[in-house]
């Protein structure tokens, strides 16, 4: 199996995930551990494994099962690399412009807390592009809307 440094970094000797679990158990969201969990294990024999055996010269290989998960460095990469596959072949062979809504980093602190506001501010995005192409403009809008939340050492996002 080929080296994977965040693997390292987070399962090492120094433990740090778990760690850092034992500390911030409270405010990290089960879909974090559980995603995290499926990483530790991707690419362990002990998580499962395929047995292939050749009949004719009797050479035996094993391929450890991957996780799949969206946290994991290696499956997540196939899944992002799809998605941008299977979005670019919708998009339209047209002139568009590329819109990037940011937000000042004190104001995140408030969309961690309540992450249910995250949809009421993409859903307000929205309708703030509507309204300034209605204005004067002869073109038809459509909107593909993704959410990028900031991410730093010691965060949960």
């Amino acid at each position: 199996m080929n080296r994977n440094i965040l693997k390292e970094i987070f399962f090492d000797e120094n433990k740090n995930w778990d760690r850092f679990v034992n500390i911030h158990r409270k405010s990290i969201r089960k879909i974090v551990i559980d995603e995290v969990e499926k990483f530790r294990l991707c690419g362990e024999k002990e998580a499962g494994f395929s047995l292939f055996a050749c009949e004719a010269c009797g050479d035996i290989k094993i391929v450890p099962h991957r996780c799949k998960g969206r946290f994991c460095s290696v499956c997540a990469t196939g899944y992002m690399q799809e998605w941008s596959m299977k979005t670019a072949e919708n998009m339209y062979d047209m002139p568009h412009r590329h819109v990037m809504f940011t937000l000042p980093e004190e104001l995140w602190e408030i969309f961690l807390k309540r992450r249910d506001l995250l949809k009421d501010l993409m859903d307000l995005s929205v309708e703030l592009l509507k309204d300034w192409y209605k204005k004067g403009a002869k073109v038809e809008v459509g909107m593909m809307v993704v959410l990028r939340t900031p991410f730093k050492i010691g965060q949960i996002v």
